[in-house]
């Protein structure tokens, strides 16, 4: 056994505590610790100013570590104080000095050693290790020494009460709680009682900590300190959650879509009450949006929006939208003039546009017939289109009806291949290498899923409790590694529903009651979702 005692011999002025007796004058506080229990009796031999002993506990009885110790001397007092300790076994006798006067505050430190187990092999080392035991801070303890929060959703708040108790042997002055470390903006002091006034040895005061993230991350760790040395850690997670964010100049008008590139964030919708013009705004999650410049010039009812090469694109009731540096250009996405837009997908080989008059590819400057309804029985109203950004890329629409384009070979669309007997809304496939599956949503909670060729069975998933028979708009995940996070949207109140893309799904509550049409999950934490009344909830 090893490390048996540590005495540490702290020199003060002016201490207030027996046996000091508040003299204003020099004192020197013994403080023994260590790790054993059921000792009897300890004997602190003094020999300055004159021999004194002090005796703890008097009479003997059984104590634990730590003990405490104080000699008072007079002003001036200089010299060396000598001070020895008993009580381990045998007459056994360990001793430490002080000189006097000294600069304080100062410490030295007696560590005892036990070799084998056997008393007599005692052992004393003597230095000035500043480690190894307390100063007269050190024993200002706050406690928990460290503490944990349970995780919590960001903007919410959790507290926890420190106990600070004064274990010295001298009176402390009003102690002043303070916050640091690198989160320290993550915590804030709701209360508190260490600075009404001094702190008399074994009085304690509190100082109740509040917790409350505003951003998601874990590890959010920061310091309590009461103003003499002494701090307790503390650390929590913050875990992501719903916020609705408010654009005052979107008003009332409906969103219908997002989507994400190069670091920003789009949304289109139907025009606003009293017919201005469709809005389209942008951000960069930080919860600004702000209008995109050029304005949008027309009453459309915009349900789709997608960043191309050449700039943004957005679709709707009058067709596809196109914005240059100065205006938006209204381009006819089929030899009909003026077909309604679903759904747009833009990528560097090709932009695609799907709606009531099928699907449409454009081509040198001009929009062509490309897809469904072409002679292959199928229904021409394609209400999603969705890629794994390499070269698969997969419609679905009404009749619960899906097709699929492979870019590797040639532009062609395969025939209607039915997933459902309900309209599909919404379909997203994970990009990158990895199982290729694709997943649709519809009206009447309608969740399938398939492999992205289009072949093979098609697997339905049940909707959650609370969403059967609802109508789920729009789908959307991403996937990193292994990794997948989607969310579905519809006409759910104030629910969404997610997967890890194992078939499980399951209902998360949103600050909203209004019907959601647009989803975005990035690859990182943030999810965005749109729907009426200007409704935008960001998920971070």
């Amino acid at each position: 056994m090893r490390a048996l005692f540590a005495l540490s011999l702290i020199a003060v002025v002016g201490c207030s505590t027996n046996p000091c007796d508040g003299q204003g004058a020099s004192c020197v506080t013994v403080l023994v610790k260590g790790s054993v229990s059921g000792l009897d009796q300890l004997r602190f031999a003094v020999d300055q100013p004159a021999p004194k002993t002090i005796t703890t506990p008097n009479p003997a009885a059984a104590f634990t570590l730590p003990v405490k110790a104080a000699l008072v001397l007079p002003a001036g007092t200089t010299g060396t104080v000598n001070i020895f300790v008993e009580g381990l076994a045998h007459g056994d006798a360990v001793a430490a000095t002080a000189t006097m006067p000294v600069t304080l505050p100062t410490r030295d430190t007696v560590t005892f050693t036990l070799a084998g187990g056997v008393p007599e092999d005692l052992a004393m080392t003597f230095g000035d290790d500043m480690g190894s035991a307390p100063d007269l801070a050190g024993v200002v303890a706050v406690e928990p020494p460290s503490y944990t929060f349970a995780p919590i959703a960001r903007g919410t708040t959790a507290t926890k009460m420190f106990v600070v108790t004064n274990g010295t042997m001298a009176t402390v002055n009003a102690l002043t709680p303070a916050l640091s470390g690198a989160n320290a903006s993550s915590y804030s002091i709701m209360s508190e009682t260490c600075s009404a006034g001094p702190l008399n040895p074994g009085q304690q005061c509190g100082v109740t900590v509040k917790f409350a993230p505003t951003t998601t991350q874990n590890g959010l760790a920061a310091s309590l300190g009461v103003g003499v040395g002494t701090t307790a850690s503390m650390s929590g997670d913050s875990q992501p959650t719903w916020t609705k964010e408010t654009v005052a100049a979107i008003g009332s008008e409906g969103l219908r879509a997002v989507t994400f590139d190069n670091g920003t964030y789009y949304i289109v919708g139907a025009e606003p009450q009293g017919g201005l013009h469709a809005p389209v705004y942008s951000s960069t999650g930080n919860g600004s949006w702000v209008e995109v410049s050029p304005t949008f010039p027309a009453n459309d009812i915009l349900v789709a929006v997608a960043k191309a090469s050449s700039g943004l694109v957005a679709g709707g009731s009058f067709g596809v939208w196109r914005a240059t540096t100065t205006t938006w250009n209204q381009e006819n996405a089929s030899t009909d003039a003026g077909t309604a837009i679903n759904a747009l997908y833009a990528n560097p080989d090709a932009g695609f546009a799907a709606g009531a008059g099928g699907i449409f590819r454009y081509v040198a400057g001009a929009w062509v017939v490309d897809g469904p309804g072409q002679g292959d029985g199928g229904s021409r109203n394609i209400n999603a289109l969705t890629s794994d950004g390499n070269h698969i890329l997969v419609a679905v629409g009404d009749n619960g009806l899906a097709y699929r384009d492979d870019f590797s070979t040639a532009f062609g669309w395969t025939p209607a291949v039915t997933l459902s007997a309900s309209t599909l809304r919404g379909a997203w496939t994970p990009r990158g290498p990895g199982p290729s599956k694709v997943w649709a949503v519809g009206d009447a909670s309608t969740i399938v899923s398939i492999d992205n060729s289009l072949t093979g069975a098609t697997a339905v998933e049940t909707a959650p409790a609370g969403v059967t028979g609802a109508r789920l708009n729009a789908v959307h995940g991403s996937r990193v590694g292994t990794t997948i996070r989607m969310y579905a949207v519809g006409n759910l109140a104030n629910m969404v529903v997610k997967s890890s893309g194992d078939g499980v799904w399951t209902t998360e509550t949103v600050p909203t009651m209004a019907n959601l049409y647009g989803v975005y999950v990035s690859d990182g934490v943030d999810v965005f979702a749109v729907g009426d009344g200007g409704t935008i909830l960001h998920y971070y």
